[in-house]
């Protein structure tokens, strides 16, 4: 009704309600109002060895072109995950997401223990293979990270492929609380 032709949906609303009923109802209301999922939100702990499908599944019966995955969550404690595991584990989600017809964008926490920066996803991209990688670039988790004059963030883009921008969350930040003491949301 706002006239959107694409949106990101969260993947808890859509499973609680495909659950309760069928996704049916939502795939046609999204025809009726010709909006296009551009992506849905959010693989969770791919990275941290979680081999279910459903959610890829999920995004790939709703149209949904991109399904965000978090390389580590913010609240993740564990034991550190190395770089080539999240390299082997990329390369596994690339495999089934491609026969969905879904792309896996990946997306790093600034809150996270490590692996919470950009370059981090700029490498397993490189040592990736396959049509279908790509990135979220979030404005949030970039400023997060970086300085006031945002002088890593250009840094870093300047290293990007452009074929790996699968989608910009642009995310705001508030006002009164210093950028080191905030939190995503």
């Amino acid at each position: 009704e706002a006239r959107f032709e694409f949106v990101e949906i969260w993947h808890k609303d859509v499973l609680e309600f495909s659950k309760k009923y069928t996704i049916e109802p939502i795939i046609k209301k999204l025809q009726e109002l010709n909006i296009k999922i551009a992506s849905m939100k959010v693989l969770n702990n791919w990275f941290l060895n979680d081999n279910s499908t459903e959610l890829i599944n999920l995004a790939s019966q709703i149209g949904s072109e991109i399904i965000v995955t978090k390389l580590i969550p913010d609240e993740y404690s564990g034991k550190k995950i190395e770089l080539n595991h999240c390299i082997e584990r990329y390369n596994d989600l690339l495999k089934i997401c491609e026969q969905k017809n879904v792309k896996p964008a990946i997306e790093f926490m600034a809150l996270a223990k490590y692996m919470n920066k950009i370059d981090d996803v700029y490498e397993i991209l490189k040592k990736t293979s396959g049509n279908n990688k790509c990135l979220v670039l979030d404005t949030w988790h970039l400023w997060r990270n970086d300085d006031f004059k945002f002088t890593k963030f250009m840094n870093s883009i300047m290293n990007m492929d452009i074929s790996w921008a699968g989608i910009v969350h642009f995310t705001d930040a508030a006002k009164n609380i210093p950028r080191e003491m905030q939190k995503d949301g």
